[in-house]
């Protein structure tokens, strides 16, 4: 389990506190038994009167401390995939020594956005409490600002009081796994039939992934429960069709101006960037990463360290403005013709794929999954 995050140490800041709705009426109503006494000369109605509104000033300090002598700690995983759950784990420690707490209302905001609502019940002095939560999706990027704020009150409801404490930890939100269907033509000949198999990856019954039913496909390999959900025939992918290349370079690029290219693609098309990736080194197959946002810098994914990495760095990618086809074309030429490409883009295919070498062994990905094609 990673070191957790924790409020030791951080300061709260007092964002509201005052009375609250029936605070307020205890107040009126034991200051016009006050006015009262004192009108018709009744010390009951004075005494009355004035025992409700030492009970109001009275509950100002326990209200206050309630949140205060509270301790947290939060135990998350480092990273998660995007648009995911993910579990998270709450331990809640009353650090005070004489007053229990009154139940105290918590709300977690990862950068700004709510995420998290609980509430922690009453506690006694150096009690303690375990609370396991599943938080909300979130969207890709690097979450380091948490706001968790504390809504308590005294026990009677007289007051309330809301603290913010922010906390810092690093979480990695990486872009989704997806494996385009292309990727399933890697080790067939121009032809369409499988090439010798000598060296061909795994057993014969290792599972790669899952993709739509295609002709020709075996009966014996669709896969009923994905099928059942509605999305048509799916078929268990249990190896690659034939030999993989030796050397294989990913590259990345995006073409035409962000405003006519809607923000989802560019997800759509991180996340198989990552599908192919996560593949690879999951196959022992080293792939090279060339990427527009990396300034086409080699990124190489050849272990579960190396992958981690790059999954971190593509958490953080935005896209490049109108990434140069020109560009392109001259990190393709440095680029070595034994190497087998893989070119994936958030632009529509027919914007970039006259601008693929074709002396160039490659792969290309269509972001639309309309059709693929293979050049040679």
């Amino acid at each position: 389990m990673p070191d957790p995050a924790s409020t030791e140490n951080s300061p709260f800041k007092l964002l509201k506190g005052g009375l609250s709705g029936l605070g307020f009426g205890v107040l009126m109503i034991a200051t016009l038994a006050v006015l009262l006494g004192i009108g018709f000369t009744n010390g009951y109605l004075i005494a009355l009167g004035s025992s409700g509104i030492l009970l109001i000033s009275a509950a100002i300090i326990p209200g206050k401390v309630a949140a205060r002598s509270l301790e947290f700690e939060f135990h998350m995983p480092q990273r998660c995939r995007a648009e995911r759950s993910f579990p998270f784990l709450v331990s809640v420690k009353h650090c005070g020594r004489f007053l229990a707490t009154p139940p105290v209302f918590c709300d977690i905001k990862f950068s700004g956005q709510p995420d998290l609502s609980f509430e922690v019940a009453s506690l006694t002095p150096g009690s303690s409490a375990k609370l396991k939560l599943k938080s909300r999706p979130l969207p890709r990027g690097l979450h380091e600002d948490w706001h968790l704020n504390l809504e308590s009150g005294f026990p009677l409801g007289l007051f309330k009081f809301i603290y913010q404490v922010r906390l810092k930890r690093e979480l990695s939100v990486v872009p989704r796994a997806m494996l385009p269907n292309e990727i399933h033509e890697l080790g067939r000949d121009q032809t369409g039939e499988p090439q010798h198999q000598a060296g061909r990856l795994g057993q014969e019954e290792e599972f790669l992934a899952l993709r739509q039913f295609r002709h020709g496909d075996r009966l014996r390999r669709i896969h009923w429960p994905a099928s059942n959900r509605g999305r048509g025939l799916i078929i268990r992918e249990v190896e690659f069709p034939g030999q993989l290349p030796r050397h294989m370079v990913l590259i990345f690029h995006s073409c035409g101006p962000s405003s006519l290219i809607r923000p989802d693609r560019f997800e759509r098309a991180l996340s198989f960037v990552t599908g192919v990736t996560e593949l690879m080194v999951g196959a022992a197959r080293p792939l090279e990463v060339k990427a527009d946002f990396f300034q086409y810098q080699s990124k190489l994914a050849r272990s579960r360290a190396s992958l981690r990495s790059l999954l971190d760095e593509l958490a953080t990618a935005r896209r490049v403005e109108n990434s140069s086809l020109r560009q392109l074309q001259s990190v393709l030429g440095s680029i070595s013709l034994s190497s087998h490409l893989i070119v994936v883009s958030d632009s529509p295919l027919e914007l970039w794929v006259d601008h693929i070498p074709a002396e160039h062994d490659a792969t290309l990905i269509d972001v639309d999954q309309l059709s693929w094609s293979r050049a040679n």
